[in-house]
């Protein structure tokens, strides 16, 4: 079977059709000012770069699927618009750049950063009556049975050098200039404990030391620092137990006590001015009380003891103040029950402990 060539080496016009049921062949540049029709079952091989200044529409008779064995490289934009809009991917997705997502960005595997994830410049604006989150994080447990579980875990590492830093696992800043309309939870940090998790939590907040492989100790578990220069600027209270009743939930009622201290004792604000405490309460400095009586409890069970140096007393905050000496049945005034003497209580002018 014999092939007939034409060799054209001028251009050629044509308002018809160029058929070609073998092989058309151009050895130079081919310049398409309409559109291209490939029709049939075939494949269209390109042996090298196929150049489109224009819109590209691929489509195939089978399937919506484009199949490539190599990289695509997409200098502009890449847009989906199908009636979903996915893009989907079963390998690893790099990005170089920066990568917008104007609606949901799903991701059902891991997800790896290695620089920092930054929402801000501005970050999301949330109006309404709804729960929102820059980030919002779950974790579902099923069967856990050890190691570090969480919804959102950081970790402060490495070294520090001389400076000012801030540092912490977790930081929480609150800076809003209108908070006073609602009277829900408003703070830096929130925990909250669920109704699901009743009897199960060990606090709302916990502070742990961890680690074995070495010396560890911290100042305290709980502490406050000041970095505010303005006088009249800082915290009314180091720790508020008070709570005013919120919409219709019942007022705050702790179960047991307020404070439990080291070794079990409690500190128990029982009603409006009265606190009890537990045990034994030692003062190494001065105590005061200032209008009110300081009452020792004595039953037929059991009898309180007050052990004292000396007992000053006013009759009125201008009078001079009396004390009460403990005078022997000899007249000579002894702090000691030495010979078997008896005292008898005097009140004399004077200060303790003279």
């Amino acid at each position: 079977m014999q092939r007939s060539f034409v060799l054209v080496s001028t251009s050629i016009t044509t308002g018809g059709n160029i058929n070609a049921t073998g092989t058309l062949q151009a050895t130079g540049a081919t310049t398409l000012y309409g559109a291209l029709t490939v029709s049939g079952t075939g494949a269209t091989a390109l042996g090298g770069t196929l150049a489109v200044t224009g819109n590209t529409s691929l489509a195939q008779a089978s399937s919506t699927n484009q199949t490539l064995s190599g990289n695509l490289w997409v200098n502009g934009n890449a847009t989906t618009t199908g009636s979903n809009g996915n893009f989907a991917t079963q390998g690893t997705l790099n990005v170089a750049g920066a990568a917008w997502a104007s609606s949901t960005l799903q991701v059902t595997g891991e997800t790896q950063l290695y620089s920092r994830l930054v929402m801000d410049n501005p970050g999301p604006t949330f109006s309404g009556a709804s729960s929102r989150q820059t980030v919002q994080a779950d974790a579902n447990f099923s069967s856990f049975t050890g190691g570090y579980g969480a919804g959102v875990m950081g970790n402060a590492l490495g070294t520090l050098a001389s400076g000012n830093s801030i540092i912490g696992g977790l930081i929480g800043k609150y800076d809003i200039s209108d908070g006073t309309d609602s009277d829900h939870p408003q703070a830096a940090v929130v925990g909250e404990i669920g109704e699901n998790s009743a009897g199960t939590s060990d606090g709302a907040f916990i502070a742990v030391i961890g680690g074995d492989s070495g010396a560890v100790t911290s100042p305290a578990a709980f502490t406050v620092r000041n970095l505010n220069s303005t006088n009249g600027n800082g915290f009314s209270y180091g720790l508020d137990l008070f709570s005013t009743t919120i919409d219709t939930y019942l007022a705050l009622r702790l179960a047991n006590a307020d404070i439990r201290l080291n070794f079990g004792d409690t500190i128990d604000n029982t009603a409006a001015s009265s606190t009890t405490l537990s045990g034994d309460l030692t003062l190494t400095g001065d105590g005061t009380v200032s209008g009110g009586t300081l009452t020792l409890t004595t039953t037929n069970a059991a009898t309180s003891t007050l052990v004292v140096g000396c007992i000053q007393m006013y009759a009125t905050s201008t009078e001079t103040p009396g004390k009460l000496t403990l005078v022997s049945d000899l007249g000579t005034a002894s702090t000691t029950g030495a010979n078997g003497l008896y005292f008898n209580p005097v009140w004399t002018f004077g200060s303790c402990p003279a």
